[in-house]
């Protein structure tokens, strides 16, 4: 007890009875209920802003994978040497196949058995047979290859995917269109 009042009295403040310095029994019990009042109140705002951001986070992680892995279909689709699948002129939400540079035959589709939400987009090697996944969450991916006339091979796709981000009010959504650089458009004269 006599170490408690040495550090109370070493504090400072006004001099109470006796006149040695220290704070008063009362100025102490103010204090203390005052932190008893105001803490929980600062400890809720600062859990709230810690949800706030792991919220945002996730959010900004779930968007920056839709983009990276569209960007990664985009690239592999760019070195192909042709597109088998969709047919020009139409939308398709079963995928895009085509003949990489390699000489594969590459399918990226989505299992559209499973609940939305729980899909996910697959790459498969349909020569080697490897299968892997690209993006989980997803609710749709599309491809769209625009008409073209008779004889003439499609060099571009349009490809859009969106998942859903678990927590988020609302889809992320990426769309790109891809030319493929093997394959020489036809210009009219």
């Amino acid at each position: 007890m006599n170490g408690l009042k040495r550090v109370i009295h070493s504090c400072g403040g006004r001099r109470g009875g006796g006149g040695r310095p220290g704070f008063t029994l009362l100025e102490i019990v103010v204090t203390l209920a005052l932190l008893i009042v105001l803490l929980p109140s600062v400890w809720t705002v600062f859990l709230s802003g810690q949800r706030y951001l792991t919220q945002m986070q996730e959010r900004s992680g779930a968007a920056s994978d839709v983009r990276l892995s569209l960007k990664g279909v985009a690239d592999e689709i760019q070195e192909a040497i042709r597109l088998v699948h969709p047919q020009p002129g139409a939308t398709t939400s079963e995928g895009v196949g085509f003949v990489s540079a390699s000489g594969a035959v590459v399918f990226y589709f989505v299992d559209q058995r499973l609940p939305e939400g729980q899909r996910v987009l697959w790459r498969q090697d349909l020569v080697g047979g490897e299968l892997l996944a690209v993006a989980r969450n997803v609710k749709h991916f599309r491809a769209t290859v625009p008409a073209v006339e008779p004889g003439i091979e499609p060099a571009f796709v349009n490809l859009d995917l969106s998942v859903l981000a678990p927590g988020a009010e609302r889809d992320f959504n990426a769309i790109t269109g891809v030319f493929l650089r093997a394959v020489e458009p036809e210009v009219p004269e």
